[in-house]
């Protein structure tokens, strides 16, 4: 019986029987279905393809690409506002492009007339000598005109810097109006007697009140057109008939005089003929700055009531729309 037994199992596995179909292999990264895959750390990272690097650099490249441009276009759009690197930025810097960019929208036919204004506080500023050598030069929100108090009623070297001035070179200047808004009503009781000059550069230097030695208002270059002794005085009680015991030459100008904070002033003397000095220069060019000078023309031997001042607006934030301005008419 043992030998019919394994003749049996010979016989078997001569015809042979079912059997269970040997398992396929595994596709790379697949996972057998019939037994859980326990992972290793090794494992949690895909294996990266051939060729994997050149592609993985490409990604790399597009992805630094696409986010630098963003960052790029801010940059550009705040470079006018903030320092780059921590540095400050250069006024003159940004008032050489205003000045090209205004150059550039003039044409060969433009003609004024332009108003101008003050737009920064060192653009007025005056100066004065206190003693000996010692000079005091400031800006602020209000600026004198005519004489300090200080032993020997010292002169006032009074300075208007307009920017960005759009008249082409050798333009022919039709006429030019200073304005300004006084500060204080009791001045109108102060005679001014006041000598007007432009400077004469091609284009007028922003002003440093920290620097007392050089490029204050009085040492300046002054055109030699000029408004010689422009009188300021008060007379509200004056009549223009010529026929009344209160009459007097140019009583409406006198009136005029007698300042109002809330009254835009404008200096009754035509700076054309400075102006036209200086935009006359082979080296003006549209879109450069230019200073107008008010300086005192009073002595000792013009008496008493020519040894004080006036005061007015300058550049106060607080005051906006009161700033100085200079309009220019020209064609």
């Amino acid at each position: 019986m043992r030998y019919f037994g394994y003749l049996v199992i010979g016989l078997v596995l001569l015809i042979g029987l079912p059997a269970c179909p040997p398992s396929a292999p595994l596709a790379e990264g697949e996972v057998s279905s019939s037994e859980p895959r326990q992972e290793s750390a090794s494992e949690t990272t895909p294996k990266e393809p051939v060729g994997a690097e050149t592609s993985q650099e490409a990604v790399v490249e597009d992805t630094q690409e696409s986010s630098s441009e963003p960052q790029a276009e801010a940059l550009i759009e705040r470079s006018s506002e903030m320092p780059v690197d921590g540095a400050e930025i250069i006024p003159e810097k940004a008032e050489e492009q205003a000045r090209e960019a205004v150059a550039e929208s003039l044409s060969p036919d433009t003609a004024g007339p332009i108003s101008l204004t003050i737009t920064h506080p060192e653009d007025i500023v005056a100066s004065y000598l206190m003693s000996g050598t010692a000079w005091n030069y400031f800006s602020g929100k209000t600026v004198p005109l005519g004489r300090h108090s200080a032993t020997g009623n010292p002169s006032y070297f009074t300075a208007f810097r307009f920017r960005q001035v759009a008249v082409p070179q050798g333009a022919s200047v039709v006429s030019a109006y200073l304005s300004f808004y006084p500060q204080n009503e009791v001045d109108s009781n102060n005679r001014l007697m006041i000598n007007v000059y432009a400077e004469k550069t091609a284009d007028s230097a922003i002003y440093n009140v920290q620097d007392y030695v050089q490029g204050r208002p009085d040492q300046r270059s002054k055109t030699t057109a000029k408004i010689d002794r422009w009188i300021v005085r008060c007379n509200a009680d004056c009549s223009d008939d010529s026929t009344s015991p209160k009459y007097e030459y140019d009583c409406p100008q006198r009136k005029k005089d007698c300042w109002d904070r809330q009254t835009l002033y404008q200096v009754p003397k035509d700076l054309k003929a400075l102006l036209q000095e200086v935009f006359a220069q082979p080296d003006w060019r549209a879109g450069n700055a230019i200073s107008v000078f008010l300086f005192n023309a009073a002595t000792d031997q013009d008496g008493e009531k020519y040894k004080s001042s006036r005061t007015l607006t300058g550049f106060d934030p607080a005051l906006q729309g009161k700033e100085p301005r200079l309009v220019i008419q020209f064609q």
